[in-house]
């Protein structure tokens, strides 16, 4: 026959068993597939029908062993009493003595396990395809009393079915490949007519893997049926979904009593459908009678979620956002909540990179406005998942909409806006109020809005609107104080003054607001509203032109932004408001479109002056801290922010930011509560919400992670940045197969060329966050060539002194040290080092220079400067979230028994919080 395999020309003999021949790889190696302690697997060639076999033969040092004999008897006759698509055949036994083996046909595929090393996950409708393959040969085997029990991927072997094949969508269709199940080696019988059960070939006594092994197994029953081999199925089934499976003990024992007595983690489920999760829940039940009565009840359900995910009842391989109608059912593509094991190897990088890249992210959205406001007809509410803030106390709770422009030359728009933002800004300084924000009233832009639909979209009882006319030198504003629930005109007032008087109008306003509402109004507060102005109408102006500009937020405007904020400082030198808004401009400079610090020293100048001129600005406070945690310098960005909320307590951003740091300093319970602080002054705040989502995945309830997540994406006006937050929420569920395809679909195939390309002119830096994502996620999959390609990128045009470059360069020398380029991994952790000692000297007070010291000293193999560098990183605040120690991803530092202990301590302390915060939530249904 022309395919027919030819002997080895080597001269090496032959290794023949009967009339089967052991066939060599190319090198001339004998072609083993696979050992284990009963015997090894060969690829071989039958001589007479003329067919590739797989054969088993026992071991040499148990040939002659009768127990040995009898339990490779129970295994090839096991396996040969059973005939079915889903199950791999015997072919031929042979007994005689000293030459044990047996012939079953050759699969020519590769197992689960390999699949999965190199996939992660399987999208679910594949891998609910696979275990309804997988359940059918269960049900031939249960059907012939026989218990497989050791049931696992590597005993899984996967082969394209012929017949589909050729058709579109092949690699994701379930259809496409057939499931084998292999390996009867530790098969036992159950009923009247089951497998044999001579003494010397019994099997009692835990027999299986771990991973994989039902409750009745780890306690060593004497008698199991069919449903051990359900809850393995369970096991691997939840496996293909999330990357790991459900119990990961850290010893044998350890693990063997959690399938016994632990709870199934149903959080790392929960962004599957509910017929998933049901279907999941009852195979892994830990009492067999709890579990289907038999496999094909398992077909049965595993078809009716894959029947309800074709046609979208229950959608398996949802794309995309939750939708408004089901807030509270995250609809998501295949999710890993726990890490995969990518090339069969741990992929050892940093812990710190989804926090300090996820923050980045959170940050660049932290500052975005709407792209694009919703009509005025139209306005877009709060989806129904937003928290229920408590009542507004009275009329005390207020939303200023935005002012109309009346105003024969349009481009008065800005001074119509920056009046608007100006008596805003007056008004939140008042403590006894609570003032909607900006970003939150700009969606109720324009005419014939229902007062009444807003205040409830909002939570507020009180609603102002106003209207701006400007003609050369004159200026008329007009302002109504209504009261939405009931109609009420509280207030109104018609200003035609001369433009030099347009700050007393503010006054005026703001103070006639405090008076119609009752609220108390301190002399500090009082003074605060009549001071906050410039000394001259030109500076103003110029300022309010800057703000319009910052609002636009690309390069070319934000630079237009600091010439204007430059001018007014020179027109008005004492103008605090101008400073303060020309450090935040060189902040955003830095933080999107230029890395270089020497902004950053600017807008701390900037800021500081703004401070200097008027001690009581909470706009300059906020810019000074916003400027200082670019800095690097944590406790000075706290106090800051700190200084400017308790200054201006409805001031969002500094609430925001402060959140943040709170956040990533561990003060779970502190960020929570200015989270929610920010929900009622911004009730449609999106970052807001992707913090609470990255908090709770750092409590370690990834179920209410992806929630907040999920809630916050839909606030997201902009398809970009949903991108992004799509892009950093798979990150942070560890689904590295949905990050690099979300990536690939932002850049295109070329992603990374394109993205050093859009870099180059100026447009996209704000993709470093999500790229980075991808080229992590690339590593913690085995894709070695895609993980090189992103870190060159990402190291084009990072600067050295910026926010990530230390972090990219640690994954770096991981990489040369997985390509055994030993020499340049060390001079890599160097010049981390030297890096790391330069953001010290410089007053970096971030506990991320010193942990990125600690890895690098780490690689090198110095353990005691690795420990220092961890000690001074603990005493900076560092502090992870919740950290798996059993993390495959982060085998470096978890091999020091310093940080492992530092880890329990942190693990402990987050339990704390998590216990107070669900006794919070409590207030917020």
């Amino acid at each position: 026959m022309a395919n027919e395999p030819q002997p080895d020309s080597s001269g090496a003999p032959d290794l023949k068993f009967a009339h089967y021949r052991v066939l060599r790889r190319a090198d001339g190696s004998i072609w083993e597939l696979g050992r284990g302690a009963m015997g090894v697997t060969y690829k071989a060639y039958d001589e007479q029908l003329r067919i590739e076999v797989a054969l088993k033969v026992i071991t040499p040092g148990q040939v002659d062993d009768a127990k040995a004999q009898a339990l490779f008897l129970r295994e090839a006759r096991a396996a040969a009493r059973v005939r079915h698509p889903n199950v791999a055949s015997v072919v031929y036994l042979n007994t005689t003595p000293g030459n044990f083996f047996y012939a079953m046909e050759f699969i020519a595929g590769e197992s689960l396990q390999d699949w999965l090393k190199t996939r992660g996950t399987l999208p679910p409708a594949m891998a609910t395809g696979f275990a309804t393959q997988i359940a059918r040969g269960l049900g031939a085997i249960h059907e012939q009393q026989i218990v497989h029990r050791d049931l696992k991927p590597a005993n899984l072997m996967i082969v394209g079915a012929a017949r589909e094949k050729s058709r579109t969508g092949s690699d994701s269709n379930p259809d496409a490949w057939q499931v084998k199940i292999i390996d009867f080696g530790l098969a036992r019988g159950f009923g009247a007519e089951g497998l044999g059960t001579e003494v010397n070939a019994q099997t009692t006594g835990f027999r299986g893997t771990a991973l994989y092994a039902s409750p009745e197994q780890c306690e060593e029953h004497g008698s199991i049926d069919g449903r051990s081999d359900q809850y393995s199925l369970g096991c691997i089934w939840w496996e293909m979904l999330t990357g790991a499976t459900p119990f990961r003990g850290r010893s044998h024992r350890e693990l063997l009593n959690q399938h016994v007595s632990q709870m199934v983690p149903r959080e790392r489920i929960a962004h599957l459908p509910a017929g998933v999760q049901a279907v999941l829940a009852r195979m892994l039940e830990k009492d067999p009678a709890n579990r289907f009565a038999d496999a094909d009840a398992v077909v049965e359900a595993l078809q009716r979620c894959r029947e309800r995910g074709a046609s979208g009842g229950d959608s398996i391989d949802a794309i995309g956002v939750t939708t408004h109608d089901a807030p509270d059912r995250a609809k998501s593509p295949t999710a890993a909540i726990e890490p995969s094991r990518a090339g069969g190897r741990a992929v050892a990088l940093p812990l710190l990179a989804a926090a300090l890249l996820a923050a980045g992210v959170l940050w660049w959205l932290g500052r975005a406005q709407p792209s694009a406001p919703a009509s005025a007809s139209s306005p877009t509410p709060t989806p129904a998942a937003s928290p229920t803030i408590a009542p507004a106390v009275a009329r005390k709770a207020i939303a200023v909409l935005p002012f109309a422009n009346l105003s024969a030359e349009k481009e008065n728009e800005y001074f119509a806006d920056g009046i608007h933002e100006d008596v805003l800004s007056n008004i939140s300084k008042i403590n006894d109020l609570r003032v909607i924000s900006r970003s939150s009233v700009q969606p109720y832009r324009g005419a014939n809005r229902n007062l009444r639909q807003i205040a409830n979209d909002l939570n507020v009882s009180t609603v102002l609107e106003g209207s701006v006319r400007r003609a050369g030198n004159r200026v008329r504003i007009s302002t109504q104080l209504i009261d939405a629930r009931t109609d009420e005109l509280l207030w109104s007032e018609t200003y035609d003054r001369d433009m030099k008087d347009v700050f007393e109008i503010q006054t005026d306003v703001s103070q006639n607001i405090a008076k119609a509402l009752k609220a108390r109004l301190s002399p500090a507060e009082a003074v605060e509203i009549r001071d906050n102005r410039a000394g001259s109408i030109e500076a103003y102006d110029l300022y309010l032109r800057g703000q319009a500009e910052l609002r636009k937020q690309t390069k070319a405007d934000v630079e237009r932004a600091i010439d204007y904020f430059k001018e007014a400082t020179g027109k008005d030198p004492a103008y605090a408001l101008a400073y303060a808004a020309l450090s935040s401009a060189y902040t955003l400079k830095v933080a999107v479109f230029d890395d270089s610090p020497v902004w950053l020293d600017a807008a701390i100048q900037s800021a500081e002056k703004a401070i200097s001129l008027d001690a009581k600005s909470a706009e300059g406070y906020a810019a000074l801290a916003q400027a200082y945690r670019h800095k690097g310098w944590q406790r000075r960005s706290l106090e800051a922010f700190e200084k400017a909320l308790a200054l201006n307590p409805n001031l969002e951003q500094a609430a925001s930011n402060l959140a943040w740091i709170y956040l990533f300093s561990g003060r779970y319970e502190e960020s929570w509560r200015l989270l929610h602080r920010v929900l009622g002054t911004t009730p449609d705040d999106a970052a807001a919400r992707l913090r609470l989502g990255e908090l709770y995945f750092a409590l370690g309830e990834a179920e209410k992670g992806e929630r907040w997540f999920r809630r916050g994406i839909v606030l997201l006006r902009n398809a970009s940045n949903q991108q992004q937050m799509e892009i950093a929420l798979a990150y942070s569920r560890k689904d590295y197969h949905r990050v690099l395809t979300l990536w690939e679909a932002r850049l295109g195939p070329g992603r990374w060329a394109n993205l050093t390309a859009a870099k180059a002119l100026g447009e996209m830096a704000e993709e470093s966050p999500p790229g980075y994502f991808a080229a992590m996620s690339a590593a913690r999959l085995g894709n070695w060539d895609e993980f090189r390609d992103g870190l060159q990128a990402a190291l084009g045009f990072a600067d050295p002194d910026g926010f990530n470059y230390r972090q990219i360069l640690t994954s770096q020398a991981y990489l040369l040290r997985h390509d055994g380029r030993d020499r340049e991994m060390r001079e890599t952790c160097t010049k981390i080092l030297g890096l790391v000692q330069r953001a010290v000297a410089a007053g970096n007070e971030f506990w991320e220079p010193n942990y990125n010291g600690a890895y690098a000293y780490w690689l090198l193999g110095d353990h005691e400067a690795s420990d220092r560098q961890l000690d001074l990183a603990l005493k900076a605040g560092l502090f992870l979230g919740k950290v798996d120690q059993d993390d495959s991803n982060a085998d470096v530092l978890l091999g020091n028994p310093r940080f492992v202990a530092a880890i329990a301590e942190m693990s402990r302390k987050i339990e704390i919080q998590r216990a107070r915060i669900n006794e919070l939530e409590k207030q917020y249904p």
